[in-house]
């Protein structure tokens, strides 16, 4: 008889919240299916197993050419990280920490990178602070007058171009994690390094 009792019960409590569940599933649906997609670069700070954002554009090569030109002042590997970054911007600091990380865990057999700082006032002063703070394995200088950044259109920052055998290949404009061992191994996979 309890038992019967129950059931009743609980039968009478399901239909009372039957409603309510019902307006909360068809809230759920109605939030997913409306909600924005994720852009290539917004999914860059997730990187997975997945597809990097290519470039290879003739275009793209052509407007790169005054970064690519300062770069061969300096020593490159095979994959060469230059980073655009701001005192002020804590995810550009970010990026620099993860990188100098990377390369002093064995990432500088392949990979170099240069810190171009994008700061209008008092670049000296920031870049040797920063570099006293970061005691980085990579070269740090400053973007004078903002030319690099002019002549690359870049307005929002972190701002990182990846070149691959002295040609740029991927292009972010949001942060990445440099730390992240599977950013590394879908580089290399899609640019057949190592």
């Amino acid at each position: 008889m309890t038992n019967i009792l129950s059931l009743a019960v609980m039968k009478t409590k399901l239909i009372k919240y039957l409603p309510i569940f019902l307006i909360l599933g068809i809230g759920l649906v109605f939030i997913i299916s409306t909600a924005p997609e994720k852009s290539q670069t917004e999914e860059n700070s997730l990187i997975s197993d997945s597809k990097l954002p290519k470039e290879s554009s003739d275009s793209f090569t052509q407007n790169y050419d005054a970064l690519t030109k300062v770069l061969s002042q300096f020593e490159t590997k095979q994959v060469h990280v230059v980073a655009f970054w701001a005192d002020w911007c804590v995810p550009c600091i970010k990026e620099l920490k993860d990188l100098n990380k990377f390369l002093k865990a064995g990432g500088s057999e392949l990979v170099s990178v240069l810190a171009i700082n994008v700061d209008y006032e008092d670049q000296e002063k920031i870049i040797d602070k920063r570099i006293k703070e970061l005691s980085p394995v990579y070269s740090v200088i400053p973007d004078e007058e903002g030319g690099l950044t002019k002549a690359l259109g870049i307005e929002t920052l972190p701002y990182s171009v990846i070149y691959v055998d002295s040609k740029p290949t991927n292009v972010f404009s949001k942060s990445v994690d440099f730390s992240s061992l599977a950013f590394w191994r879908v580089l290399f996979k899609e640019n057949n390094i190592g």
